[in-house]
């Protein structure tokens, strides 16, 4: 049991959620399934925490998407190889600061 991050309840459990973001280039979404989730029969939200988001976030930078398409699993996401930005760079690739 977890308690909920928005009533307080202590009767909140886990669950499983499927989630859109925007990719970090800004122009598609992808919809991230299963993502491990609270889900809080009380005030009947089902939620992700905080440093799970942010989990998400870094992973969605540092993995190449196209490998994975629009719609992934949590678990494919978490298990994709990371992009060495190095090798990137070497590559030829272009990066723009704002």
């Amino acid at each position: 049991m977890f308690e909920c991050i928005w009533c307080g309840e202590r009767k909140a459990t886990s669950a499983k959620k499927d989630c859109q973001w925007i990719e970090p280039g800004g122009i598609d979404v992808v919809l991230v399934t299963d993502v491990p989730a609270i889900d809080c029969q009380s005030c009947q939200d089902v939620y992700i925490d905080d440093q799970l988001n942010a989990e998400i976030e870094q992973a969605l930078n540092t993995v190449d998407l196209d490998k994975l398409g629009f719609r992934f699993s949590y678990d494919e996401l978490t298990n994709a190889p990371k992009m060495n930005i190095f090798e990137l760079y070497s590559s030829g690739a272009s990066f723009k600061c704002p």
